[in-house]
């Protein structure tokens, strides 16, 4: 069975931002596709040349196939 786009969702983890304690679990705030800075801020100039490196984590969710055949 394949799986289409719109059978998988991303979702905001707690806590985004470049901290030890990010993360954190999935909260009900999506990911919409196509928004800037969704998850992660502007790059500064100083960040892009000295290739800074930011991380996020970001949840994933697919909808259950039974929910689409009810």
């Amino acid at each position: 069975m394949a799986i289409y786009k719109n059978d998988v969702k991303l979702f905001e983890s707690q806590r985004l931002s470049d901290k030890e304690n990010d993360g954190g679990r999935i909260t009900g705030r999506k990911v919409i596709d196509g928004n800037v800075n969704n998850l992660f801020q502007d790059i500064s100039r100083i960040d892009r040349t000295v290739g800074d490196v930011a991380l996020r984590k970001a949840l994933s969710e697919s909808v259950p196939i039974m929910a689409i055949l009810i």
